[in-house]
């Protein structure tokens, strides 16, 4: 299961800051197969191999996706993700 460093499960629809002043949204979660419709699994489960452990993909002018979220600061759920 993907986390944050406070603990936190890292789910779709969240928002973020990359490298602590960059704001992103997270698109998928290869790990836990969590993604977003405009992210579908059959175009991007291949990356879950060759990344081998944590991918997710921030929704950013550039095309990348992450293997680590260590640079992640976690600022909120979406809303379709609270208890």
């Amino acid at each position: 299961m993907a986390q944050y460093s406070n603990g936190q499960t890292i789910q779709i629809g969240d928002r973020i800051l990359w490298g602590a002043k960059t704001p992103a949204t997270i698109v998928f979660v290869l790990d836990d197969e969590q993604f977003s419709p405009e992210y579908p699994r059959e175009e991007w489960i291949l990356y879950k191999n060759e990344i081998g452990k944590v991918g997710v993909k921030l929704d950013l002018p550039s095309e990348v996706i992450l293997d680590s979220p260590e640079d992640f600061v976690f600022v909120a759920h979406a809303e379709n993700n609270r208890g």
